[in-house]
């Protein structure tokens, strides 16, 4: 019984050491993906706004129609 229950966390430990390698794996290259966007992609749109004023303009968008769904 003594090896049977060390065989299980041994392959317990195996299996959260992948899961824990895969996930950062994951993270790492997200970040990195993330970065080079970043880098790469231009700040301002064609039309000469920039990401903020379009991100600032979708959320007033997002918060007048919520307004509005909160009357009817």
């Amino acid at each position: 019984m003594n090896a049977v229950l060390l065989a299980g966390l041994e392959l317990a430990g195996l299996g959260m050491g992948v899961v824990f390698s895969f996930l950062t794996l994951l993270v790492l290259m997200t970040s990195m993906m993330s970065s080079a966007l970043m880098r790469w992609s231009p700040a301002v749109t064609s039309a000469g706004e920039t990401t903020q004023q379009r991100r600032l303009q979708a959320v007033a968008i997002a918060v007048q129609k919520h307004r509005q769904q909160d009357r009817r």
